[in-house]
């Protein structure tokens, strides 16, 4: 971790430690709620601040997300995000391999619903609660407290953390932005899509390898006769298509052939 980094993980830490100390206290659980989702939002910005690409790391910078939103987003530039890693090396002299530790991660699904649940419990109960039964008692926000603290300091336990294998392909999208499409993704064939300004592009393989074409298809209503563009992916028969300027209806039939539609399909 270089000087310039803020000290996240250490702060996690912080977090736990104050949760631990207010858990004991039934009048204090919100606030003990609260030192734990910190906890998990530190967590995230050290993911984030420790993404080796800058442009990606500035672009979710500039949104105000959630911890899970913030590692979903991350999964589009790489999908090991919420996966555990172990790294091991092989000394040349020796040949006997090393374990250095594993680089423990938790999944963004049970981020979102701790973190959701944790939140609840900040606030006071509602009228509905009230008059259901169904406010929270003090026994089982404790409860569900001591269950999520183990599973972050599980992870704050880690040898090693924030290690990051580059398996992707690079492209500078026409507005400038850098995009950074995962290889799997671009062999599957997989829409991209710019963060920056929405831009659609479809990964082609051609003899000097691969590219990014436009992934969009222009054509001319049939209804009114004006110019415009719709995703390839709905340019397939059976698709349904609304002008985008005159709200006539088009129906693709096989052969891509267009005609008077009779259902009603969202616009892109």
């Amino acid at each position: 971790m270089t000087s310039d980094k803020i000290p996240f993980r250490t702060f996690a830490k912080q977090h736990l430690d104050r949760a631990r100390e207010l858990l004991s206290d039934d009048k204090l659980l919100a606030a003990t709620c609260l030192e734990v989702r910190m906890a998990l939002e530190c967590l995230a910005y050290e993911s984030l601040q420790s993404f080796p690409d800058r442009e990606t790391r500035e672009l979710i910078l500039s949104k105000r997300w959630q911890p899970a939103q913030i590692l979903q987003e991350l999964m589009k530039f790489d999908e090991t995000v919420e996966v555990d890693r172990s790294l091991t090396i092989t000394p040349e002299n020796t040949g006997i391999p090393i374990k250095l530790g594993t680089d423990k991660r938790l999944k963004i699904s049970w981020i979102r619903t701790r973190y959701s649940a944790l939140g609840r419990f900040v606030h006071t109960p509602t009228i509905h609660d009230h008059r259901e039964g169904t406010a929270e008692e003090g026994t089982k926000i404790a409860a569900k407290i001591s269950e999520i603290i183990p599973e972050i300091e599980n992870v704050l336990s880690s040898r090693i953390w924030n290690t990051h294998i580059n398996d992707q392909m690079n492209w500078r999208c026409r507005c400038g932005f850098l995009l950074k499409v995962r290889a799997a993704d671009v062999e599957a064939k997989k829409l991209v899509i710019c963060p920056s300004c929405d831009g659609h592009f479809l990964p082609l393989e051609g003899p000097e390898g691969w590219r990014l074409a436009d992934g969009h298809k222009w054509f001319n209503c049939i209804h009114c006769g004006k110019r415009q563009t719709t995703l390839c992916r709905n340019w397939q028969a059976g698709s349904q298509i609304i002008c985008k300027h005159c709200d006539g209806q088009i129906q693709l039939v096989p052969g891509l052939e267009q005609k008077t539609g009779d259902v009603r399909s969202q616009r892109d």
